[in-house]
C-alpha cells in the first residue's frame, strides 16, 4: 500500500485524466475505485454529461459510517427532468425499430459489463450508501441476472391469434412498447432497483429516465409467527406507528395472536401488501393462509422469495404490477388489436351496428368513377383519420369512443 500522500497525489492526477475536479469527488472514492471511468459527479441526458444544474445547485453525497462527504453532485430538477424526457422521446423510434435480436445484444453486453466492473461498482456502493462489501456484490450480481433474464424475454415477446366471430375475417393481438419510461427507484438496493426496472423496459423497446429517491420507499409486509399464542389488545395494536408500516431501523415487532384466523386479520389491517411470511408443516394449512393473505409475495418457511425468474410485485399502496419473472414485460408493452374482414358485403355491412360509417355505395361508385373517383364520404362528419381512409383500399368505421377498425374492400368496376 502507498503512503496517503501518494495516494492523494494519484487519486489528483486520475480525477485530472477523467475530467473530475478534487472537490466533485474525493481522494476516497478515487482511491477505493480502480476504473475511474465508473465516476461521474453529472447527470446523463441525451448522451452527454450534464455536470451543472440549471439553477446551479448542488447537493453532497455522505458516507453513511463516517458522514465525510465523498461527492458534491448537481441537483438535477425541473428543467433536467424535462431535458431528459424529451432526449429520451426523441431516440425511441430509433431504439423502437431494432429486432429483438439486436435489444437483446445490447443488455448482454451491459450484464457483462457490470460483473466485469462488479468490485468497483461495490466499491461505489458501499461508499454511498454503507451497504456491506459482501452484501453489495450479492446485490451486483442479483441485478445482472436481471439484466440476462430480460435480454432472453426480448425475444420471446410475442401476440397472438384470436377466434374470430365470423368466418370472413381475422383478429390479430400485438404488443408494442409504452414509449419513454420514468424509473423511480429507492435507495436500499441501488443496482437491483435500477436493472429490473431498465432492463425490461429496453427489452419491450421503450428508452428510459431514471431518478434515485433519497429515501426509502415504504413497502410494508406482515409476518405471521406460528410460535407465539397468547391474545393482545387487538384494537391497541391497530394504532401502533410499527404496526401500519415498514421501519427502516433495528426493530423487529412481535404479535401475539390465538388462531390463523386472528393472525391473518392483523397481517391484512395494513394498506401496504409487498410480502408476508409465515412458518408452519401443515400443508392444508400453508395453502389456506396463503391464499387469505393480502399480499402480492408469500413466503412459506422461507424469506428470500425474490429473484429474476420470481415475479416481484405488491397490491393495496405496496404498488401495481410486477417486476421480474416472465411477467415483467407486461408494464411496458401496449396490446394492440387488429380486425381483418376479407371482403365487404351488405350483408356483412347490415350486421356491424356502429356510428358514422363510412359506406362505399355500389350506384354512386359508378357515378364518381367517371369523374376519376372511386368513393365518396357519406354525409356527416368524419375524423382525419377515416377522409385519408376513404381514399385508400380500406373501409373505416369509427365508434363514438374513437377507435377505428380498418376493413378490406373489394372495389366492384
Amino acid at each position: 500500500m502507498g503512503t496517503t500522500s501518494n495516494l492523494a497525489e494519484a487519486a489528483q492526477e486520475a480525477a485530472q485524466v477523467v475530467g473530475l475536479n478534487k472537490v466533485a469527488v474525493s481522494e476516497l472514492v478515487l482511491s477505493r475505485v480502480k476504473d475511474h471511468g465508473l465516476l461521474h459527479t453529472a447527470g446523463l441526458i441525451g448522451g452527454k454529461w450534464a455536470d451543472v444544474a440549471s439553477d446551479k445547485s448542488t447537493f453532497e453525497v455522505r458516507n453513511p459510517a463516517t458522514g465525510a462527504v465523498i461527492a458534491t453532485m448537481p441537483r438535477m430538477r425541473a428543467d433536467e427532468t424535462r431535458a431528459a424526457i424529451a432526449a429520451a422521446h426523441a431516440v425511441w423510434p430509433q431504439w423502437r425499430s431494432k429486432t429483438a435480436r439486436e435489444r437483446a445484444a445490447v443488455l448482454r453486453k451491459w450484464h457483462d459489463l457490470i460483473l466485469e466492473r462488479k468490485y468497483d461498482i461495490a466499491a461505489i456502493m458501499t461508499l454511498e450508501c454503507g451497504k456491506p462489501t459482501g452484501e453489495a456484490l450479492a446485490e451486483i450480481a442479483s441485478g445482472a441476472a436481471s439484466v440476462d433474464w430480460f435480454a432472453g424475454e426480448a425475444v420471446r415477446v410475442c401476440g397472438d391469434v384470436l377466434e374470430p366471430p365470423l368466418r370472413d375475417r381475422r383478429m390479430l393481438v400485438i404488443k408494442q412498447p409504452v414509449g419513454v419510461v420514468g424509473a423511480i427507484t429507492p435507495w436500499n438496493f441501488p443496482m437491483s432497483m435500477i436493472t429490473r426496472k431498465v432492463a425490461p423496459a429496453l427489452a419491450a423497446g421503450c428508452t428510459v429516465r431514471t431518478d434515485e429517491e433519497g429515501r426509502g420507499l415504504r413497502r410494508g409486509g406482515g409476518v405471521a409467527d406460528a410460535s407465539l399464542r397468547s391474545a393482545p389488545d387487538t384494537e391497541l395494536l391497530f394504532h401502533l406507528r410499527c404496526f401500519k408500516e415498514e421501519t427502516f431501523g433495528p426493530l423487529i415487532p412481535l404479535f401475539r395472536f390465538r388462531s390463523d384466523e386472528e393472525a391473518v386479520l392483523l397481517a391484512n389491517t395494513t394498506e401496504y401488501g409487498l410480502a408476508a411470511y409465515f412458518y408452519t408443516r401443515d400443508l392444508a394449512r400453508a395453502w389456506k393462509v396463503a391464499e387469505e393473505l393480502e399480499f402480492g409475495m408469500i413466503g412459506l418457511n422461507e424469506v428470500a422469495i425474490t429473484s429474476e425468474v420470481a415475479p416481484f410485485g405488491g397490491v393495496k399502496a405496496s404498488g401495481l404490477g410486477r417486476e421480474q419473472s416472465k411477467y415483467g414485460l407486461a408494464e411496458f408493452l401496449d396490446v394492440k388489436l387488429a380486425i381483418w374482414c376479407f371482403e365487404y358485403t351488405g350483408e356483412a355491412a347490415d350486421r356491424e351496428e356502429v356510428n358514422d360509417v363510412v359506406v362505399l355505395e355500389e350506384e354512386e361508385a359508378e357515378e364518381e368513377k367517371k369523374d376519376g373517383k372511386s368513393r365518396r364520404q357519406k354525409k356527416g362528419g368524419m375524423s382525419d383519420a377515416a377522409s385519408a381512409a376513404a381514399a385508400s383500399p380500406f373501409l373505416v368505421k369509427s365508434t363514438d369512443i374513437g377507435w377505428y377498425g380498418w376493413r378490406l374492400a373489394e372495389v366492384k368496376a
